[in-house]
């Protein structure tokens, strides 16, 4: 039951001893058959919350035991009177305390006002996409900006996607275009936010041994089917701005000219999924605080759902090239997807969890001369591919990859131009070793494609290379490619050598110290004997 009036809300606090199951249990069934109006908010093992309706219901009973409960005057139950904007407003931080909870800023459209059961069964998308309509009318007469309010429920979002403002959601985003386009729904600058501001950030990936649904907090079931091959009007998805086919260009010639946030919302899509997560590639900018896109799990298998058939679902695409320069996430992960997450410039990531994707991290950009992409931490596990770049060329940082790979390469440059940039790799190895064997031919984990993107393991050890763990001098002309993945030193000693190169590049001496940074090769020209190589690393 959802209250659509004024009511009041009762506060239980639990903490004065006992076992909390049982005072939990037995108030729960004498408070319901008592007062069978009310709603039961929140239950914890110390905290209860209870709605009733405004006026209360005669005989009102809140008994444990012989002691009643029922009066204001007790300090074990507070009671406050609740507008019809508080109500469905909870913050558990505040459950058991005198302190009155959060009154909703005229900006702020929970989505229980306008019909959302939130039961994972019945169907909530025409109430969402009503509450986020008025939203956003109120932002278009205001100043601008708006936060449609969801409670930590799951959201079962059945209807098919709507193409209505040039996108192709279950969930749409008005369109307010950058410079008036047919078509927008308003002109000016928008900033909206999709948020569960009542319990913590997301929790990030199913557990390997859970056998249950991953619900937790709010979150956006959808179980639509849009088919195996793209749609016409443009990837589905369950939350999404303009798609480049609703706009008819890409890179778009007329962006949505919304700063899109989503904060705290876990999508939920079907096991090999016909839907992608978040489409956010024609705003002009996006803020994803902490959001994840979790597919359904295998029927009989444990944990994360298996690596899906290749596909076209992705779990969140970030702005594409020619973006508005504002293209943040603050925690993002993904399972199941085709792609975890898509990106093309402008990207700071603070943290990422994406694992059992096809591909899990792709920067994929139509553009000569692209921004540059920075990510802090990155969980990359079992994928196809791990990381990859695509496209005519791009551009990424990558402070830590912590790798646990799958079938496929680590790193993958299919860019058309080398791309360029630097990842740091860790890994749940014992030592470098067993990642170098991951990275260097022919291992199908080898980081694959001509690249200028330079690769670090951040799991060798630094210092004098052992004798029997240098690699063995190639024949006269041969490029050795250093496979510790650390920049190295080498010393070259040995009479018959005529000239050293790194990358082709010729050096003037030959002898003596070398440099050969991770991921360059070096070749020695030499007749008679071979020559010898002691291999330090920095």
């Amino acid at each position: 039951m959802t209250l659509t009036t004024g009511g009041f809300r009762f506060y239980a606090d639990y903490s004065h001893g006992g076992d909390p199951t049982t005072w939990i249990a037995q108030r729960l069934v004498c408070w319901q058959s008592a007062n069978p109006s009310a709603v039961v908010r929140t239950s914890t093992d110390q905290q209860m919350i209870f709605e009733v309706p405004n006026p209360m219901p005669s005989g009102l009973i809140m008994k444990d035991g012989g002691t009643d409960y029922s009066t204001a005057a007790n300090t074990s139950w507070q009671y406050v009177p609740l507008s019809a904007t508080q109500v469905s407003t909870i913050d558990p931080t505040t459950c058991g305390k005198s302190s009155a909870p959060p009154v909703l800023k005229p900006w702020e459209f929970p989505v229980s006002a306008y019909g959302a059961v939130g039961d994972g069964d019945h169907d909530d998308t025409a109430a969402l996409n009503a509450c986020h309509a008025d939203a956003w009318a109120y932002a278009a007469s205001h100043n601008g900006v708006y936060s449609v309010v969801l409670d930590a429920l799951t959201y079962h979002i059945a209807s098919a996607p709507s193409t209505a403002h040039s996108g192709n959601a279950q969930l749409p985003w008005p369109y307010t275009s950058t410079d008036s386009a047919p078509g927008a729904d308003t002109g000016m600058k928008m900033i909206g936010t999709w948020t569960c501001p009542y319990v913590g950030d997301q929790s990030p990936l199913y557990h390997w041994l859970q056998k249950v649904p991953q619900q937790a907090g709010a979150v956006l079931k959808s179980t639509w089917d849009a088919g195996g091959s793209i749609p016409a009007a443009g990837e589905a998805s369950v939350i999404g701005g303009p798609t480049t086919q609703g706009l008819g260009s890409n890179p778009p010639a007329h962006w949505s000219n919304v700063l899109p946030i989503i904060d705290n919302v876990q999508v939920s899509v079907p096991n090999h999924p016909n839907v992608s997560g978040i489409d956010l590639r024609c705003f002009a900018q996006a803020y994803v605080k902490s959001a994840v896109v979790l597919a359904a799990q295998d029927p009989g298998v444990n944990g994360a759902p298996l690596i899906p058939p290749p596909g076209w679902a992705f779990g969140l695409a970030m702005p594409l090239p020619s973006n508005n320069a504002r293209c943040d996430i603050g925690f993002f992960g993904a399972q199941g997807l085709t792609y975890g997450l898509v990106v093309y410039e402008h990207l700071q990531a603070e943290s990422l969890r994406l694992v059992n994707n096809y591909t899990n991290f792709i920067v994929w950009s139509n553009q000569s001369t692209p921004h540059q992409n920075h990510v802090d931490y990155m969980c990359n596990e079992n994928g196809h591919n791990l990381i990859q770049m695509a496209g005519s060329t791009g551009k990424l940082i990558i402070e830590m990859a912590d790798v646990e790979w799958g079938p496929g390469p680590i790193f993958t440059d299919s860019c058309v131009s080398p791309a360029s940039g630097r990842i740091t790799i860790g890994s749940n190895g014992t030592d470098g070793v067993s990642l170098n064997g991951a990275l260097n031919p022919p291992a199908a984990t080898a980081v694959t494609g001509t690249t200028h993107v330079k690769i670090i393991n951040s799991d060798q050890k630094t210092g004098a290379v052992a004798a029997a763990d240098a690699p063995t001098v190639p024949a006269s002309g041969t490029a050795l490619h250093n496979p510790f993945w650390r920049d190295a030193e080498v010393m070259v000693s040995g009479a018959g050598v005529t000239g050293i190169s790194v990358d082709g590049q010729a050096k003037p001496v030959t002898s003596g110290p070398v440099s050969v940074p991770s991921g360059s090769a070096i070749t020695l020209t030499y007749t008679g004997a071979t020559p010898s190589c002691a291999w330090t690393l920095t």
